[in-house]
């Protein structure tokens, strides 16, 4: 269950950005701060709801947190928002 394995790491415990490229039930979900909010986060998955499952997919260049991300032709871009050291 992708809850349960995210909410066992502290670091990726409060990944609040989603993204659905597709609008057909596929999610990207990446970055975070964990609970301490003292350390952000490069993870990233590819949630697909109607299996209740997630892929672990490439890390972001950098940790990051609150931030804006679009898709445009196959990649997703990630604009400002914070890091561990901001």
């Amino acid at each position: 269950d992708f809850k349960k394995k995210v909410s066992s790491n502290d670091t990726e415990a409060k990944m609040s950005y989603v993204f659905n490229p597709n609008k057909k039930g596929k999610y990207f979900i990446c970055g975070g701060i964990d609970n301490f909010k003292e350390k952000a986060s490069r993870c990233a998955y590819i949630y697909y709801s109607n299996h209740n499952k997630a892929i672990e997919v490439a890390k972001m260049k950098d940790r990051r947190y609150r931030f804006t991300s679009i898709h445009h032709e196959n990649y997703i871009y990630v604009f400002g928002g914070r890091g561990s050291t901001d």
